[in-house]
């Protein structure tokens, strides 16, 4: 049996011989394990079996398992129960490895983005605006960004986002920063757009 990004654990795991892919744990050091990425004689450190969602009950690496972010996934962007891999940054990985957790269950990005607003800079002559923002997140993968201003829709944006033709008066822009996990943060400015000759 050929196994790669694998925890082996359990009475009798290795009672069948397993030819290593590497990026695998295994608690007895008798399972033969000899790739560089896999640990041997390894706590994987997992909860107990449960319905964590998906087809099937699976087990979830505790908070410092030595499971995270050390394994390969390959093409495969979900893990059994269909949720997305999510590599942290502050975790290496290991060499060779995309960052996807060993086993089946990989520990979900529940950190929503670090958002950032800079001080609007408004343009009294040409009634406008420009607002640069920027955000940071714990785990890798795409922030998409979206904007409003006022009471109108929130819509696509990126850094800086400029409105035009504004009316005299107070005005509001919201932000909201949307990481690959699903996470959001949301920040708001306000400015005001001052009548010629004041």
């Amino acid at each position: 049996m050929a196994v790669r990004s694998t925890i082996i654990a359990g009475d009798d795991a290795c009672a069948q011989a397993v030819a290593s892919l590497g990026y695998n744990i295994a608690a007895d050091p008798s399972c033969g394990l000899g790739q560089p990425t896999d640990q041997v004689g390894v706590d994987p450190m997992l909860e107990p079996l449960a319905d964590n969602g998906g087809p099937t009950p699976t087990m979830l690496p505790q908070p410092g398992s030595p499971a995270i972010d050390q394994g390969f996934a390959g093409d495969l962007e979900a893990d059994q129960r269909g949720l997305p891999r999510a590599d942290f940054k502050a975790i290496e990985n290991a060499e060779g490895g995309d960052g996807a957790d060993v086993g089946a269950a990989e520990v979900q990005d529940q950190q929503p983005p670090a958002l950032t607003l800079k001080k609007p800079k408004v343009n009294a002559k040409r009634r406008s605006v420009k607002l640069r923002f920027k955000a940071t997140d714990d785990a890798a993968g795409k922030i998409q960004f979206r904007c409003k201003l006022d009471k109108r829709k929130f819509k696509a944006c990126r850094s800086p986002v400029a409105y035009k033709r504004l009316k005299p008066g107070r005005h509001r822009i919201v932000v909201r920063a949307v990481d690959a996990g699903g996470n959001t943060a949301k920040a708001a400015k306000q400015f005001r757009v001052r009548k010629r000759g004041k």
